[in-house]
């Protein structure tokens, strides 16, 4: 949307006017395409339809530039304030009267100046009529006279407003809590469960090593004899008769030579960390 019309000094030549609008340009911007000048919003609005048309021509457009001597031009005429005026205005809406029960005011804002000081000037008019920004208050009036609104007789409506309002901000925050609450306790809760099972599946593997190395020593336990063969040693290979038990460990020993000497050697295992079987000849 443009600058609307009623609020210049002078009737804006043709040339400014928006072909999209139909307001005075505000951000021109020219289709790089064929020139065609309008405001920057209306532009980008074209610009994101599926035909990408130039209004003015039907060329197909691709983008635009700003038309900055067009922002200059129009930036330099004198505008005038349109909040409380009532030049055209009806006698119904002189005698309209505001939430609180007071009759507006036929007087209004004087202010004249240039176009791009337009803006900051509507952000300050004090004959603007704004709204109330108490949440839940839908009362208007000009800005001068808002103090008045919200110190006068509306100040206990506003007080009920305000615990209304913060009433819900605190049920929204106990819920916004609860809800977090119970998402990490859910998350603690899985964590605590995965360690745990973790752990409880790291038990029953040394568990099950245990259980394996009885099994074997139980075996062991039960065999009389060994034979030894494929050693490198001739003398150590044979049969190893069982000769007692050290430190609960079954052993097997046989006589044997080895480099012209008689020797006895001795076949016994150790259980090792991992749970593997090992055994030793000395």
């Amino acid at each position: 949307m443009g600058h609307p019309t009623e609020i210049f000094v002078s009737s804006p030549p043709d040339s400014s006017t928006c072909a999209i609008c139909h307001d005075v340009l505000e951000d021109a911007v020219s289709m790089k395409e064929c020139g065609h000048t309008f405001c920057d919003g209306c532009a980008k609005t074209c610009l994101q339809t599926n035909t990408k048309e130039c209004p003015s021509c039907r060329v197909e457009v691709t983008g635009c530039i700003p038309n900055f001597f067009a922002r200059e031009s129009i930036g330099a005429m004198q505008v005038k304030c349109p909040h409380g005026r009532n030049d055209n205005a009806d006698e119904e809406s002189k005698r309209r009267r505001g939430n609180d029960g007071d009759a507006l005011q036929t007087e209004c804002c004087g202010w004249t100046g240039r176009c791009d000081d337009f803006e900051n000037h509507d952000n300050a008019c004090e004959f603007k009529t704004i709204t109330c920004e108490l949440d839940g208050c839908d009362h208007k009036c000009r800005r001068k006279d808002m103090v008045n609104h919200l110190s006068g007789g509306g100040f206990l409506r506003h007080m009920n407003l305000m615990k209304q309002s913060n009433d819900r901000k605190m049920e929204e925050m106990k819920q916004s809590i609860a809800a977090s609450y119970d998402s990490k306790m859910e998350e603690m809760k899985q964590s605590i469960a995965a360690r745990y099972e973790n752990k409880i599946q790291h038990l029953q593997e040394k568990v099950q090593v245990l259980e394996d190395s009885k099994a074997r020593d139980d075996a062991t336990q039960s065999v009389s004899k060994i034979k030894v063969d494929g050693c490198g040693i001739k003398g150590i290979n044979g049969i190893y008769q069982k000769n007692g038990l050290y430190d609960g460990v079954p052993m097997y020993s046989k006589r044997g030579y080895w480099k012209g000497k008689s020797y006895v050697f001795t076949l016994w295992r150790i259980l090792e960390n991992n749970g593997r079987l090992c055994w030793f000849i000395t």
